[in-house]
């Protein structure tokens, strides 16, 4: 452990119980995932894109049973 985490982890330790506790959540959060409500938005921005991108022409859908032949023969049976 280098010079400055040895410091923080040494200050932690020396904060109250409370404190170290929202510390540790605080820290937790940082790497969290994103929230279901962002993933959900998200997802619905790429699904409106995806749809305007076929109705426009800028893409075009494929039958269901070809995309199926494709995975298919991509993956195998």
């Amino acid at each position: 452990m280098n010079r400055v985490m040895e410091d923080v982890a040494r200050d932690a330790t020396q904060l109250p119980r409370q404190q170290r506790l929202a510390l540790a959540r605080f820290l937790l959060e940082l790497d969290a995932a994103p929230s279901t409500e962002a993933v959900d938005n998200d997802w619905d921005a790429e699904i409106r894109d995806r749809v305007q991108a076929v109705q426009s022409g800028q893409a075009k859908a494929l039958p269901y049973a070809e995309v199926l032949a494709r995975i298919d023969q991509r993956f195998g049976p």
